[in-house]
């Protein structure tokens, strides 16, 4: 699926498959925002924990609001990974169904680095 948007000066879609969601962070403006990251942000959501709209409230919950988008960020490539897991298993059972001496395992190994990304 596509999402669209219609933004000024900013055109294309992004396919829903390859979504990523990070924080972007104001301290001038005392802002977070959730954006797709594309070829450029896009945002779509504010992190806001002030009901005013005073700059001194923004301010001071601003270390939160920016403690928050970074925890959604985090979460997010984390289920992404947890996807890439769950492939690369499915793929490996499949081996394991049809190998009784193990001579696969060189294959399993080339799967877990194909399917998934995993970071130190």
């Amino acid at each position: 699926m596509e999402i669209v948007h219609r933004l000024e000066h900013v055109g294309g879609t992004v396919l829903i498959e390859n979504l990523e969601i990070i924080s972007v962070s104001s301290r001038k403006h005392c802002a977070v925002d959730l954006c797709i990251k594309s070829n450029m942000n896009i945002p779509f959501a504010a992190i806001k924990l002030y009901s005013s709209d005073r700059y001194v409230d923004a301010e001071a919950c601003f270390e939160s609001a920016e403690a928050i988008g970074k925890e959604i960020e985090g979460r997010w490539k984390l289920q992404a990974e947890i996807k890439n897991l769950q492939k690369a298993l499915q793929k490996i059972s499949i081996f394991a169904q049809n190998d009784d001496s193990g001579e696969n395992i060189a294959a399993i190994l080339n799967i877990i680095d194909q399917e998934c990304e995993i970071n130190d």
